[in-house]
């Protein structure tokens, strides 16, 4: 029986508030710094949950994002939530990226779901983003390793938040872990969607708390009490605009996806259910602790990594530089990510014979040999795995059914394997080499030539070397919110 794809966004009608699309814009350079009004959202969303390029060849076109996905299926949604922002009333807004438009789902009260999800220190966060999952997009195409792929892809554009919000000096937090059911309800989700990551943002830097806590002048303590007067007067005239006039919520226009019913969800739902049995009250081991690199502090240099970010298709077969490849490990120990094992299939690099290794800080040869072949092979035989100079593997411990957090420690290293994806994506831009993402292999016969123990797990794979040009590849027509002539 042939299952239609799935859509790959929900449609909502009904009032939204409109963002303007288009970043690099004089006029609006000192209006759009500023941290308490809406332009900060467009400063946000645009370049981490937004369209970069369209690329044509002959009568096709695909569309592409500023993060990647496994065989393009996108499983990943995103809301808002609101207390504090000029410009955008207080309420739970869902992101439409092809319009640019924030959808009213439903109001912001306090002490509701969301605030009990989360550390105390974040309950009161200016606002927050939500990244949910629809697995069936991947599914559709990878069965049940595409649920594997959709917390992934959460990773993925959970990096580029992270990145975006650091580079504007915002404190934030990032939950991997949450009482998934409870904000489910909230959010008004079908059982067929997952919530990935919660986003805590604070307007306010740590520099600029500690600045008020010391601040000593009169006219500094002015300048304080002026503002917070300030925020009381718009929060007070956003409640009385909602109770005069209080505008409709937005709607679901899509219907369900066909097929979807037919898929047997049971593995799913029980996955999902241990993950939930585990998390009851919020724990700090929620939150993701890995580091961001210290020279991606400059947010039109992130900016612009993201938008040139694209998965190399072909590579050329010579080697990269000794010191290239180390720095590259360098960087990926630097991350600190927690509970991720990184083993690498070395084809070219100067200096270092060709063989299997794993990276722990030290670079251990564990066979020693040519696998150009046999990479390609493990990798449902995609022929461009054997022409890169590196093939990453992650791996993770599965699952164990006699620990009862091991459930929700592995989903939330899903996303840190997604996290850490993006972030070599963006370096390897930086670098001017290629990358691409690999969901795609055999994992029994990986886990055979890697030796592995029976609870380790490769979840992720990348393909890392010198990009050479193909002929028939798509090119870009044109490039979004690329900057034209200064900023």
């Amino acid at each position: 029986m042939h299952i239609p794809r799935p859509a790959k966004f929900k449609q909502y009608h009904g009032s939204h508030v409109r963002l303007k699309t288009k970043l690099f814009d004089e006029a609006d350079k000192e209006q759009s710094q500023s941290l308490t009004n809406i332009h900060v959202l467009e400063q946000i969303l645009l370049p981490a949950y937004g369209v970069t390029s369209v690329k044509f060849h002959g009568h096709q076109s695909e569309m592409l994002w500023s993060f990647p996905s496994a065989g393009a299926c996108y499983p990943i949604e995103l809301y808002v939530a609101i207390r504090t922002l000029e410009g955008v009333p207080p309420g739970i807004y869902y992101y439409a990226a092809l319009q640019a438009s924030l959808y009213k789902v439903r109001d912001f009260e306090e002490g509701d779901q969301l605030e009990q999800s989360l550390l105390a220190e974040d309950r009161e966060a200016d606002f927050y983003f939500i990244v949910t999952t629809v697995p069936w997009r991947s599914c559709w195409k990878y069965s049940y390793k595409g649920y594997r792929f959709s917390f992934i892809d959460a990773g993925h554009v959970t990096a580029n938040f992270q990145l975006i919000l650091d580079s504007m000096g915002m404190r934030t937090n990032i939950y991997t872990g949450m009482v998934s059911d409870e904000l489910r309800t909230w959010l008004q989700l079908n059982p067929y969607e997952d919530l990935a990551t919660v986003i805590a943002v604070h307007t306010e830097s740590d520099a600029d708390q500690e600045q008020e806590f010391l601040a000593t002048d009169t006219e500094q303590r002015e300048a304080i009490a002026q503002r917070a007067i300030r925020e009381e007067e718009t929060a007070a005239a956003y409640e009385n605009l909602e109770n005069l006039d209080r505008p409709s919520l937005a709607r679901r226009g899509d219907t369900p996806d066909a097929g979807m019913d037919t898929f047997d969800w049971h593995p799913i739902f029980s996955f999902r259910e241990q993950v939930n049995r585990y998390r009851k009250q919020t724990d700090q081991a929620w939150l993701s602790s890995h580091e961001l690199p210290l020279d991606w502090l400059d947010y039109e240099h992130t900016l612009k990594l993201m938008i040139q970010r694209r998965s190399s298709s072909a590579y050329s077969p010579e080697a990269i530089s000794h010191e290239v490849f180390h720095r590259m490990l360098q960087f990926m120990q630097e991350l600190e990510m927690p509970g991720i094992s990184i083993y690498l299939f070395i084809h070219a690099v100067k200096e270092i014979p060709p063989g299997i290794y794993r990276w722990d800080g030290n670079l251990v040869c564990l066979k020693q040999g040519e696998f150009r072949e046999l990479s390609a092979s493990l990798c449902l035989g995609q022929m461009f795995v054997r022409d890169c100079s590196v093939l990453f593997l992650y791996a993770v411990d599965s699952v164990s059914t006699e620990e009862e957090a091991s459930y929700s420690l592995y989903q939330q290293r899903l996303i840190d394997a997604g996290i850490m994806g993006q972030l070599v994506y963006l370096k390897s831009q930086e670098m001017g080499l290629g990358y691409s993402a690999i969901g795609g292999y055999y994992d029994e016969e990986v886990r055979e030539v890697l030796d592995l123990t029976p609870e380790r797990q490769v979840i992720y794979a990348g393909t890392w070397g010198i990009e050479a040009e193909e002929e028939g590849v798509k090119h870009d027509r044109y490039r979004l919110n690329e900057d034209r002539g200064g900023y």
